[in-house]
């Protein structure tokens, strides 16, 4: 009876574990951060192929070719949803989009933010972006521990963002000025 129960236990608990790995396994579940390295990855493997400028041109009309297939897909999708929707449905969902727009604006950079700055602050932002880059390589290719190499990157992460955020207000602010009539 011992060896029963214990049996079941143990079967139990590889059940359950398994069932916890697989839900934090999922395929396509990407964590924060991720993303940025792979596409610097993808980047760096693209440069190691020494692709020739006919192979790069075909490539680059492939992609568009695919983007604008995609956006016709996207588009036919989004009018069989709004026939599905009733009217007061499609304005609810027109309202949390536009909501949803403006908030990105600001979250993910949008571009459409970069616009509104002077040269200066563009060029500001590029040469803090590209000391961020160097800063972070030096601490990853380091030999401190591996949590002090978080904690540093982690720290030049924040000090990057914070004065992002301020070149950002600085920029927009002194184009607003230029527009303005004397």
């Amino acid at each position: 009876m011992k060896r029963l129960f214990l049996s079941l236990a143990i079967l139990a608990c590889i059940s359950l574990t398994a069932t916890v790995d697989a839900q934090n396994n999922k395929r396509g579940h990407i964590k924060k951060g991720q993303v940025m390295k792979m596409r610097a990855h993808r980047g760096d493997r693209m440069k190691d192929l020494n692709l020739t400028d006919d192979q790069k041109q075909k490539i680059k009309a492939l992609n568009e070719e695919y983007r604008t297939k995609n956006k016709e897909i996207a588009q036919q999708h989004l009018d069989a949803l709004n026939k599905i929707y009733t009217p007061e449905q499609q304005a609810k969902i027109k309202d949390m989009r536009s909501d949803f727009r403006k908030d990105r604006k600001f979250t993910f950079g949008d571009k459409r933010g970069k616009s509104k700055l002077d040269e200066t602050s563009v060029a500001k932002l590029k040469t803090l972006r590209e000391n961020f880059e160097k800063e972070k390589k030096a601490v990853e290719l380091s030999r401190i521990a591996p949590d002090a190499q978080k904690k540093k990157i982690s720290e030049l992460r924040d000090n990057f963002r914070k004065e992002k955020r301020q070149i950002l207000m600085d920029g927009r602010k002194a184009k607003i000025q230029d527009k303005k009539p004397v």
